[in-house]
């Protein structure tokens, strides 16, 4: 069978491919599937020599994480459709964020009797005419995620069908070529992914530390023998809360006033802020409950996303998702906010809600810590900054290479520029 360029209206989607590539449809790159994966009650898994591949494998980058499977029993009817195989592509079927939907992942050292669950989707390719690297790389690429976001059904939860992958249109080179690609993008792959592993191993440090000196296990020598004290969060400094002014009035709205909201807080790449995405007049302020907070404040989530914080590096204002705390002299704002990082467990633990968890400002003044002298909660702030620089570091280098990479597959995956392929 030789290939058939796909030349209808969609191609426009694509633009013009440079010599020997052709656009095809996947449908007519696939040998088997696709096939919706295995569900299996909760009662089934923990049991049998069979494993299922969970969800949460696709998220680990472009090759499957066979770390996220789960042992569970499979009939001999379930192994023969099911049964994953080196090579095969598997699909996220469903995703509660749009951009998780249609995620793809290379099955490769796959473990012997290993299922997929009903969350995928496999399709096992035609060697001969594509190289699944190739294919996996170019479903990650902005070209293929616009196509998959056009067609994804949005409810409560995004999901994709098995027509929308087999329509998808790919770019396809000669094979040669295709491999060639696969490989140059898998180097900044293995660079990201040896990012990561040293992101995480360094917020294991930083875990482990605040583990030892927020409860006093291991302390400085200068400090020994000095006992901590437990104290409240009211007898910390002040408390206030947040608010909203009207929204429907446009006086109260784009002044100077920095305002906050929650998910700003939880989006944060590291522990300060000093912008946001919307701002109050003085007007605003004063026709609401909102209060403009010294720097240096904490600002603790307290609704929904409860326990996440930051402090601000300039005045600023938050809604009534927060309970901001701004420290007395006695007590040092940084320490302050790793201790209710390690804490935020705590936190959530007294909160209440149906719809959503709340933490009221009467549980939360007065939830009590030990907490040391000044001058220790300094010198442990000090320490634990040390180890957030070193991983927001490492976590500027990673942005990097995504955005090399990113830029990178852009010109590689649409023949921009083009790769010397050795002769066999």
């Amino acid at each position: 069978m030789t290939l058939k360029p796909y030349t209808g209206y969609r191609a426009k989607l694509i633009g013009s491919l440079p010599k020997h590539w052709i656009l095809v449809e996947f449908a007519d790159l696939i040998e088997h599937g696709p096939t919706n994966g295995l569900y299996k009650s909760p009662d089934d898994i923990g049991v049998g020599d069979a494993r299922l591949f969970d969800i949460n494998g696709l998220y680990s980058g472009l090759r499957a994480n066979f770390a996220f499977s789960r042992l569970v029993s499979i009939t001999s009817e379930e192994e023969q459709r099911y049964l994953l195989h080196d090579g095969d592509i598997l699909f996220n079927r469903v995703s509660v964020k749009p951009e998780g939907i249609g995620k793809a992942v290379l099955v490769e050292n796959v473990p012997l009797r290993t299922v997929f669950e009903t969350n995928m989707i496999r399709v096992r390719t035609r060697l001969e005419y594509a190289a699944p690297a190739y294919l996996v790389e170019y479903f990650a690429s902005p070209i293929a995620r616009k196509q998959i976001g056009a067609q994804a059904k949005i409810t409560a939860q995004t999901s994709i069908s098995q027509e929308t992958i087999t329509s998808l249109l790919i770019p396809l080179p000669p094979l040669a070529e295709q491999r060639k690609i696969a490989a140059i993008l898998s180097t900044w792959d293995a660079a990201i992914t040896l990012t990561e592993q040293l992101i995480a191993a360094l917020q294991h440090r930083k875990q482990g530390l605040m583990q030892r000196l927020l409860t006093g296990a291991v302390r400085f020598p200068e400090f020994e023998g000095e006992e901590w004290l437990e104290v409240s969060i009211n007898a910390m400094g002040k408390v206030t809360s947040g608010g909203t002014p009207d929204t429907n009035n446009p006086n109260y709205w784009n002044g100077t006033i920095l305002w906050v909201t929650p998910s700003e807080i939880t989006s944060l790449a590291s522990r300060y802020i000093e912008r946001t995405e919307r701002q109050i007049t003085e007007q605003g302020l004063q026709a609401s409950s909102a209060v403009l907070l010294d720097p240096f404040s904490i600002l603790i989530c307290t609704r929904a996303t409860v326990g996440d914080s930051a402090i601000n590096k300039v005045p600023m204002a938050t809604n009534q998702g927060f309970k901001n705390l701004t420290p007395s002299e006695r007590y040092n704002s940084e320490f302050l906010y790793y201790l209710f990082s390690f804490n935020k467990n705590q936190l959530v633990r007294y909160s209440s809600g149906s719809t959503f968890i709340e933490l009221s400002k009467r549980d939360f003044v007065k939830l009590k810590f030990l907490v040391p002298r000044l001058l220790e909660q300094e010198q442990v702030a000090r320490v634990l900054e040390v180890c957030d620089a070193e991983i927001e570091e490492y976590q500027k280098v990673k942005s990097q290479l995504q955005l090399q990479k990113k830029g990178l597959m852009q010109r590689l995956l649409t023949g921009e520029i083009r790769v010397q392929v050795d002769d066999d």
